[in-house]
């Protein structure tokens, strides 16, 4: 956890607090942070080095799979923001909960 929190911190996508241990917050409005930079950060890796796929021994063929998910991924989120993603996700369990709440009436 602390490399993928080092991580976004270097990214200048969360700040800490001067609290111990610290809280973090949005280092910018969640309007103008991409899923991409989030994601690209991440890879990129914490404290503990890269944690892309790249530096990670697999078998043959692997590589081929990993990169059509990577591509596949971009592609989904491209200039997604982490706001948009929120209200999805509560439209999505909002209109979930209105489903179940029919389904016992």
């Amino acid at each position: 956890m602390h490399d993928v929190l080092s991580a976004l911190e270097r990214a200048n996508l969360i700040k800490a607090t001067a609290d111990r241990p610290p809280t973090y917050l949005p280092a910018r409005p969640f309007e103008e942070v991409t899923l991409d930079e989030v994601l690209a950060a991440t890879r990129r890796g914490g404290d503990g080095g890269d944690l892309s796929y790249d530096r990670i021994p697999a078998p043959e063929g692997i590589d081929d799979v990993l990169h059509a998910f990577t591509a596949a991924t971009t592609a989904a989120l491209s200039g997604q923001t982490i706001k948009e993603l929120a209200l999805f996700e509560r439209a999505l369990s909002n209109r979930a909960m209105a489903s179940h709440a029919t389904e016992g009436t």
